[in-house]
C-alpha cells in the first residue's frame, strides 16, 4: 500500500509544474466524479473549477504581468517626493479641500514611491527562484541517482538480482547485511539526509518569497502584513482621492485651467471665422471687377492682417498656457491612471501567490515522499522488499527531470 501511494503522489509535483508552465490542459481527469480523487488529480480538479478560457499564462509572473507591473513602477517612481513637486503636480499650494491639500497628498505619493522601489529586488528574487527551482530539481535527480547507485553497489544486490526469480511474497528472502552492505546502507541514509536538507532549504526560500509577494499585494489592497501590522492599502487611498477629485474638481485650479483652455479655443475659432469672412468678399469682388487691385491690396494688408495676427496671438497664448501647465501636472490624470493600474496589478499578484503556493506544494510533496522513502528503506526486512524499493524510489525523483526543464523554460518570461 505504501508503494502504491508513493507512486501516485510522486506525479503531483510534476503535474503542478506543468500547469504552471502551461504545458497541460487543466481539464479534470475523465470520470473524476466516479472515484476518489488521488493526490495527482488535485491540481486538475482545482483548475477545473475556474471558468473556461480564463487560464493565465505560464510562470510565477507572465510576460503581461511583468509588463504591467513595470509600467506601474515607472509611473509610481515619477510621482513627486517632496512638497515642491506636489505643488507642481497639482498646480496649487492650497485648495481648501480636506484630503487634497499638498501636505495630505505627499505621504501617499511617498508610500507609492517606496512600494515601487521594493519591486526591483522582489522581481530579482523571483528570477532567482526560477533559477533555484531548475538547479534544485537537478539536485533532486542527482541525489536520487546517487542513492540508487549506492544501494545498487551493495554486494547483497548482486545476490538479489541472481535470485530474483525465486523471490515471492511467500518466500521474500531473509535480508542479511554484510559489513560492506551496512556501510553502503549508511551512506545511502546520509544521502537521504543531504537531499532532505536541500529540499528544506528550497522550501524555506519559497515560503519567504511567497510572504514577500503577499506583502507587496497587501500594500496595494490593504490588510495585515506578515509582521502583523495593518496597512490601509494604496489602492483604497487612491480611490478615496479619486472620489474627492470627482466631487470637488469644479473648485480646483485644474478645473480653471481646462476652462481657460476651452475659452481660448472658442476665441481662436471666432477669430478664424472673422478672418475668413473678411477675405472671402474681397476675392469675390475682385473676380467681379468691382474693386480695384490697389484697393484690394490695401484692404488685405490693413484689415485681414489684423485678424490674422489676432489668430496667431491666440495660438501662442494657448501654447504658453499648456507649457506652463504640462500634462505631468494633471493630478486627476495621475490618480485615474494609478487607480486603473492597481486593479490589474492586484490580480497579477494573486496569480503569483497561487503560483508560489504550487511551488510550495511541490516541495512539501517531495519532502513527504522522501521521508516516506527514507523510513521505508530503514524498515526493509526482506530481499524482495529491497528489490521493490529501487524502482519505487526512482519514480519519486525521476519526474524532477522534467520539472527542471519546465523551470528553465519559465525563465523566458523575464525577457
Amino acid at each position: 500500500m505504501l508503494q502504491s501511494t508513493m507512486i501516485e503522489a510522486s506525479q503531483a509535483p510534476l503535474i503542478m509544474m506543468q500547469l504552471m508552465a502551461g504545458e497541460i490542459d487543466a481539464a479534470p481527469p475523465e470520470q473524476s466524479e466516479a472515484r476518489m480523487a488521488r493526490a495527482s488529480d488535485i491540481p486538475h480538479l482545482a483548475r477545473s473549477a475556474a471558468p473556461s478560457g480564463n487560464f493565465r499564462g505560464a510562470g510565477i509572473f507572465t510576460r503581461q504581468d511583468l509588463r504591467n507591473i513595470r509600467e506601474y513602477v515607472q509611473q509610481g517612481l515619477s510621482l513627486p517626493a517632496n512638497l515642491e513637486g506636489v505643488y507642481g503636480l497639482t498646480g496649487y499650494k492650497r485648495c481648501g479641500v480636506a484630503g487634497l491639500e499638498p501636505e495630505e497628498l505627499l505621504p501617499l505619493f511617498q508610500a507609492i514611491i517606496n512600494h515601487c522601489k521594493s519591486w526591483s529586488p522582489l522581481e530579482s528574487d523571483v528570477w532567482n527562484q526560477n533559477l533555484a527551482l531548475e538547479s534544485s530539481a537537478n539536485a533532486v535527480v542527482k541525489y536520487g541517482e546517487q542513492i540508487v547507485r549506492t544501494i545498487d553497489a551493495m554486494p547483497l544486490m548482486e545476490k538479489i538480482r541472481n535470485n530474483l526469480q525465486n523471490l515471492s511474497d511467500s518466500n521474500p528472502g531473509l535480508l542479511i547485511y554484510s559489513a560492506q552492505d551496512r556501510a553502503l546502507a549508511n551512506a545511502a541514509q546520509n544521502l537521504f539526509g543531504d537531499l532532505a536538507a536541500e529540499i528544506d532549504n528550497q522550501l524555506l526560500k519559497t515560503q519567504k518569497l511567497k510572504t514577500r509577494i503577499n506583502d507587496f499585494r497587501i500594500m496595494l489592497a490593504g490588510g495585515r502584513l506578515s509582521n502583523a501590522s495593518y496597512f490601509t492599502g494604496l489602492e483604497p487611498q487612491i480611490q478615496q482621492k479619486r472620489t474627492l477629485l470627482e466631487k470637488h474638481k469644479a473648485s480646483l485650479p485644474e478645473s480653471a485651467f481646462f476652462a481657460q483652455i476651452n475659452f481660448i479655443f472658442e476665441r481662436i475659432g471666432q477669430a478664424e471665422r472673422e478672418y475668413h469672412q473678411a477675405i472671402q468678399p474681397l476675392f469675390n469682388s475682385l473676380g467681379s471687377g468691382y474693386v480695384s487691385i490697389n484697393y484690394f491690396l490695401s484692404m488685405y494688408s490693413w484689415h485681414c492682417s489684423q485678424l490674422r495676427d489676432k489668430v496667431m496671438s491666440l495660438h501662442m497664448e494657448l501654447v504658453m498656457l499648456i507649457i506652463n501647465f504640462s500634462a505631468g501636472q494633471h493630478l486627476l490624470n495621475s490618480i485615474e491612471t494609478l487607480a486603473r493600474r492597481f486593479v490589474g496589478i492586484g490580480l497579477h499578484m494573486l496569480d503569483a501567490e497561487m503560483a508560489m503556493n504550487n511551488i510550495d506544494f511541490m516541495w512539501q510533496s517531495m519532502r513527504s515522499q522522501l521521508e516516506q522513502s527514507q523510513q521505508q528503506f530503514s524498515s526493509l526486512n526482506s530481499e524482495l522488499s529491497l528489490a521493490r524499493f529501487m524502482p519505487a524510489f526512482k519514480r519519486v525523483y525521476e519526474p524532477w527531470r522534467q520539472i527542471a526543464e519546465l523551470a528553465r523554460n519559465m525563465q523566458n518570461q523575464f525577457w
